[in-house]
Order: structure tokens, then C-alpha cells, then sequence
């Protein structure tokens, strides 16, 4: 059995499809939870500065959209030899090919919430002209 990689995601709180602010806001209200400094005795500062490191470790690959998909990769690979070697071969195509489909859907999905906060912007713009408009 290979090397098992930290899970980054776990350590922040977050969801694999967390987007960017997210993830900021994750590693903001850890990284002060965890902070050294407020801590009150020597045992829970040490544990302190131990998840610290995890934290920044976690917030350092996630918040570079290049390693980011590096480790997402890895990630994916990881446990799809997981669930090889307790299912089976067949399993971890099924578990690929399901994988490639919910970031299809992700992605469709986000880019349609994206699409819907541009027109509920532009409609406001719009009334917003036309109540400066009935007002001259």
C-alpha cells in the first residue's frame, strides 16, 4: 500500500469544490483559532503551532490554482486505488468515470449561478436608471 497524502481539504474545514473565497475565509477563522499566541497554557500552545503548520501547509497548496490541480490529481488517484484494492478494478473506473461527471455537473452548475448573479445584476442597473430617469 502506497504513501497516503494529507487531505488538505479535511484540515480546512472545506468541501473539494470549495471555491477560493472559501477557502480564504476557512484558513482565516482557523488560523486565528489555532494561533500560538492565543492560546492560554504551554500544552494547547504546542498543539497550537502543530496545526498551525497543517493549516498553512493545507492553505498553501489550495490557494495556488496550479498546485491545487496537482493535488486534486493525486488526490484522485489516491482514492481511486483505495477503492480498487477494496473492491476491485471495476469499481475504480466506476468511481473515475462518476468523479469526471460531478465536476461536469460542477462546473455547468456554477457557471449558471455565475450567468444568473450577472442578469440579477444587470436588472437592478436597469431599475436603478429608470427610477434616476423618472425622478428628471
Amino acid at each position: 500500500r502506497g504513501y497516503l497524502m494529507k487531505n488538505y481539504y479535511e484540515i480546512l474545514q472545506v468541501n473539494e469544490n470549495a471555491s477560493q473565497e472559501i477557502i480564504e475565509k476557512a484558513y482565516k477563522v482557523l488560523a486565528k483559532k489555532y494561533h500560538p499566541d492565543l492560546q492560554n497554557d504551554m500544552k494547547k500552545k504546542e498543539l497550537s503551532e502543530d496545526k498551525l503548520k497543517q493549516i498553512n501547509e493545507a492553505y498553501d497548496i489550495l490557494s495556488d490554482s496550479f498546485l491545487r490541480g496537482q493535488y486534486d490529481t493525486e488526490l484522485q488517484r489516491q482514492k481511486e486505488e483505495e477503492i480498487k484494492a477494496k473492491y476491485g478494478d471495476k469499481a475504480g473506473e466506476q468511481f473515475t468515470g462518476l468523479v469526471a461527471e460531478a465536476k461536469g455537473l460542477d462546473k455547468f452548475y456554477n457557471k449558471k449561478i455565475s450567468e444568473e448573479k450577472v442578469a440579477h445584476k444587470n436588472m437592478i442597473i436597469k431599475q436603478n436608471k429608470r427610477k434616476k430617469e423618472d425622478k428628471i
